[in-house]
């Protein structure tokens, strides 16, 4: 095909780009027509081209979910369908693409750079970090979740024409509206630029956060709040996440556009601002599901900061009531979804009162006791026992609280004490749903280092102070990426093999031939029908990976990951045989490796029978 020599033309470091930066503008386009359409003041408020910029961005991303969504209630989700819908889309907006691409220009003509010598060096290592990073984003892997369920979802709807079912694959009845942009990229690029819209994504974040923070102290303490949200620890880690197909830079943009829209909206209350702030935590809802509590949270504040400006409390309980409504119209799509495939619009919760598609209340309690004790700490295995494990979810609740109650003594400062209780309030609630997994807290851990960048600002007012904490925290971050890389971490790769690769001088297959889960995929995609389905035995208790999504075989899989699906029944032997004959199961792969019994943690009846 003419279409896929043109994005061979170019080597992965060049094409993932450059398809990234015209589908942003894309975007942004859409969200300004959207923008304007709801004659959302942005021009007369105090925002600055960038900050218009960015939220028109996030705005646009979060509508363009609906595009492929649509295609799929209607059966027509394919690469050429949805090529063509783009096209369409992008000849009607070519007018607000013209108007974006000159309002960039004149602001970029306006800027005055002029940076100091500290500014140049912070300049210098951050970009290193990010090239470095840039690298690895461009090559698919076979883990870091690149094989994971957020491209092949995105796979396996565009080859069935829907956004229809997925069995074993339990995440993919949620809000998946990242994964959306996913099947776009997919459709009219290729794996890499789609790696790359969640890594554009997060650049996008960086700059969110930058312009936050300087609405809330100065512009040094944006470079300081990225330096340090760059560091590698144990409750995150940008980079890594950066470099992999995961759907974490989308919600966690919206959460934070929302914060700048906020900071405008407290400048200025139009209604219209409210309007455009309730869509962006709703579209972070809509990216994943855990983020919608950021919906929840701000919707008391918002009521608050009305009546705290003297609004009479039953016009700010009724607009709150106007905030909650609209930042839920972007998950509703999706509950809708859900409800269709699976009975259950809140899937997989309540089982109990909605009779759900391969979910019993009694698996419900199974992947409840896994989600909330045992996922964040797997590599623990039973040498925790579940007494520790909730010793260990109530410590951090109790931590929390304390933590939280010391430094709102602390804090004066009305806009920051609210991003600290609201950060607090977000962890509290995702630790009692979810255990201590520190990933889905990352909007919070985003607020609370603005609050840390302002409180360490008013401190410290200098600017070359602030450049100079921001120029040690990016060589740090540099420093202990560099150094996992240097060590051989698997799921970070060799750099030089990385470069080899993004450059378009070797390929994966090449690099890495010893790399089972794709070698494996070739052998399935070489040595099966094109209509064969494929169940892969045991892949969690054997390669210790959870989810397998099976992005490289071209054929419909599942996985028998018992703590997390029901699709396949092992209530009994003649059960399991039946669920198999059911899905159509042709092939089973059964690995070599060593099974590792008891890997999740805890024990229960389908997985000893697994």
């Amino acid at each position: 095909m003419v279409y896929l020599s043109l994005v061979e033309l170019l080597p992965p470091i060049l094409r993932g780009p450059l398809f990234v930066a015209l589908f942003f503008w894309f975007c942004t386009a859409l969200g300004y027509r959207v923008l304007r359409w709801l004659r959302v003041p942005l021009a007369a408020s105090n925002a600055n081209p960038l900050e218009r910029g960015v939220i028109c961005f996030g705005v646009g991303a979060g509508v363009l979910q609906y595009l492929p969504l649509a295609l799929g209630f209607a059966h027509h989700l394919s690469p050429s369908w949805l090529r063509t819908a783009c096209a369409l889309l992008a000849l009607a907006l070519l007018p607000d693409a013209v108007h974006v691409a000159r309002g960039a220009f004149r602001a970029a003509r306006a800027i005055e750079f002029r940076p100091s010598r500290e500014v140049l060096i912070w300049l210098v290592v951050t970009a290193a970090l990010l090239g470095v990073v840039l690298l690895r984003a461009t090559v698919v892997a076979d883990m870091g979740d690149d094989d994971g369920y957020h491209l092949t979802a995105a796979k396996r709807w565009l080859a069935s024409g829907t956004v229809g079912y997925l069995p074993t694959f339990t995440n993919t009845n949620a809000a998946m509206g990242f994964e959306m942009l996913y099947s776009i990229a997919l459709a009219v690029c290729d794996p890499v630029g789609a790696k790359l819209v969640h890594y554009g994504a997060g650049l996008l974040l960086l700059l969110t956060i930058a312009l936050s923070a300087r609405r809330l102290s100065n512009v040094w303490a944006g470079l300081l709040a990225i330096s340090l949200l760059l560091i590698t620890n144990p409750l995150n880690s940008l980079p890594f996440l950066l470099a992999s197909a995961y759907v974490d830079f989308g919600a966690a943009l919206m959460a934070t556009l929302g914060v700048l829209v906020w900071l405008l909206w407290r400048d200025r209350q139009d209604t219209r601002l409210l309007a455009c702030l309730a869509l962006c935590v709703g579209f972070a809802g809509s990216f994943k599901i855990t983020a919608l509590t950021v919906a929840i949270i701000w919707s008391p504040l918002v009521i608050s900061e009305l009546y705290a400006r003297g609004t009479k409390r039953s016009r700010a309980l009724l607009q709150g009531a106007f905030f909650f409504a609209i930042a839920c119209a972007p998950v509703a799509p999706w509950l809708v979804r859900n409800w269709l495939e699976t009975g259950n619009p809140i899937y997989p919760l309540a089982s109990s009162i909605f009779p759900t598609r391969d979910w019993t209340p009694e698996h419900g309690a199974v992947f409840s006791r896994y989600m909330h004790y045992y996922s964040w700490a797997v590599a623990s295995g039973a040498e925790l026992s579940l007494g520790a494990r909730r010793m260990i979810v109530l410590l951090a609740e109790l931590s929390l609280l304390a933590g939280t109650l010391v430094a709102l003594r602390f804090l004066r400062e009305r806009r920051a004490r609210a991003l600290l209780i609201c950060g607090a309030v977000f962890i509290g609630i995702s630790i009692a749903s979810t255990g201590v997994y520190a990933r889905y807290w990352l909007p919070a851990l985003i607020w609370w280092t603005l609050v840390l960048v302002t409180l360490l600002a008013q401190r410290w007012p200098e600017r070359r102070v602030l450049v100079s904490m921001a120029i040690g925290a990016s060589a740090l971050a540099l420093g202990l990426h560099l150094r996992r890389q240097l060590r051989g971490d698997p799921k970070l790769l060799s750099l030089a093999g990385n470069w080899r690769i993004a450059s378009g001088q070797s390929t994966f297959a090449r690099e890495y031939p010893e790399a089972y889960v794709y070698t494996l995929s070739e052998y399935i995609n070489a040595h099966t029908p094109p209509n064969a389905r494929v169940l892969m035995v045991s892949f969690y208790s054997t390669f210790g990976a959870s989810s397998f999504g099976g992005f490289w075989v071209d054929r419909p899989c599942y996985a028998t990951d018992t703590h997390l699906e029901s699709a396949i029944r092992f209530g009994d032997f003649q059960s399991f045989k039946q669920s198999l004959q059911r899905l159509g199961v042709t092939h089973i792969v059964i690995s070599d490796q060593l099974f590792t019994a008891g890997r999740v943690g805890f024990d229960f009846a389908a997985g000893k029978n697994e």
